[in-house]
């Protein structure tokens, strides 16, 4: 499949819109964060944090136990 230019363009907009996250984000390396439910909203933003703050420590805490990625930390019940 070719890419066209305005798969480039949308690609491109995405950056632009994930910079600003990131250098808000930036100063959360290395330091602890709780994610408060595991349901659909928490797993996005687990995924989103693993992606943009590699150095954070994740924890996630939920009244059910669930299973989380290798590395994160779980608090339950």
């Amino acid at each position: 499949m070719l890419k066209t230019n305005k798969d480039q363009s949308v690609k491109t907009e995405i950056a632009e819109n994930l910079l600003p996250l990131y250098h808000v984000m930036q100063p959360m390396e290395n330091k602890n964060v709780l994610i408060l439910g595991y349901g659909r909203e928490g797993q996005a933003t687990l995924h989103m944090l693993q992606k943009l703050v590699p150095g954070a420590k994740l924890t996630v805490a939920d009244i059910r136990e669930q299973k989380l990625p290798e590395g994160v930390h779980g608090i339950f019940g």
